[in-house]
C-alpha cells in the first residue's frame, strides 16, 4: 500500500473522493484513492458503518472549504451592505 504523509496535498481527484466519502458514496471511489486516504488516516474502517471520514478527514474538508471562500467563511458572503 502506497502511503502519503498525513499533511501531504491532495490531488483535486483524491480531494473529490475524500468529499464523495463524507456524502455517504464510498462505493463510487477508485480502490487507489481508498486505499491512499486510509493510508493518510483520512478515512478509516468502523465495523458497523464501513468506511467513515475521521475527524482528521474532516478537518481537511473543512479547511479546503475556509480556503476557497478567502479563509473567513465558511459559507459564501452575502450581497454587499451599503
Amino acid at each position: 500500500m502506497y502511503r502519503r504523509n498525513t499533511n501531504a496535498t491532495l490531488s483535486p481527484t483524491e480531494f473529490a473522493s475524500l468529499r464523495r466519502m463524507a456524502n455517504g458514496s464510498a462505493s463510487a471511489i477508485p480502490s487507489a484513492h481508498r486505499n491512499l486516504l486510509i493510508s493518510m488516516r483520512l478515512v478509516c474502517f468502523d465495523g458497523l458503518a464501513g468506511l467513515v471520514l475521521t475527524e482528521l478527514g474532516r478537518q481537511r474538508l473543512e479547511c479546503r472549504d475556509l480556503k476557497a471562500w478567502g479563509g473567513g467563511f465558511t459559507s459564501p458572503p452575502g450581497p454587499p451592505v451599503r
